[in-house]
């Protein structure tokens, strides 16, 4: 069940109208955010919807998905949560010409109901490379590319091969 790394992905698809990425991408997520610790996956679809070309990819240990696939993985994964806090890390950005990168960090945690119908306290998180191109006057996300990432449950590693995605 990778539906958490699904999950932190969407922090970092934005819509951006500056000459500086960095700040754009900070400002958005920060949107995003909020939204998600709400519950309001409308305005999260909306949001993140506006920031993506039409020919979007998010990579995930060698799967691709489009934006409509790894939302309606999203939406399932925020489902079983209660989201208490999110955040991301701009590690780096690049800008040339229509073209731009980053690499960020991403973390979550929040709580559910496990197996056992206890709660337990859940965190996630990961890196991910993106590519931005500018379209007219908006930096547009292209393609998301997930690396390292690491699920904990109770504040133990977690193998999410063992959870069903």
């Amino acid at each position: 069940m990778k539906l958490f790394a699904v999950t932190l992905a969407a922090f970092s698809i934005v819509a951006i109208s500056s000459a500086d990425l960095k700040s754009e991408i900070n400002s958005m997520n920060s949107k995003i955010h909020t939204a998600m610790k709400n519950g309001d996956m409308k305005t999260c679809s909306v949001i993140m919807k506006a920031g993506v070309t039409k020919d979007f990819k998010y990579i995930e240990g060698g799967k691709t998905m489009t934006f409509d696939q790894m939302f309606e993985q999203m939406k399932a994964s925020m489902s079983a949560m209660k989201l208490t806090n999110a955040s991301t890390k701009v590690i780096s950005v690049k800008e040339k010409g229509s073209m731009g990168s980053s690499v960020e960090k991403h973390m979550m945690e929040g709580t559910m109901t496990g197996p056992d119908k206890k709660s337990h306290k859940m965190s996630f998180s990961g890196v991910s490379t993106n590519t931005y191109v500018k379209v007219g006057k908006a930096w547009m996300l292209k393609v998301m590319n997930w690396g390292k990432s690491e699920m904990l449950m109770d504040g133990k590693p977690m193998d999410m091969s063992k959870m069903g995605g």
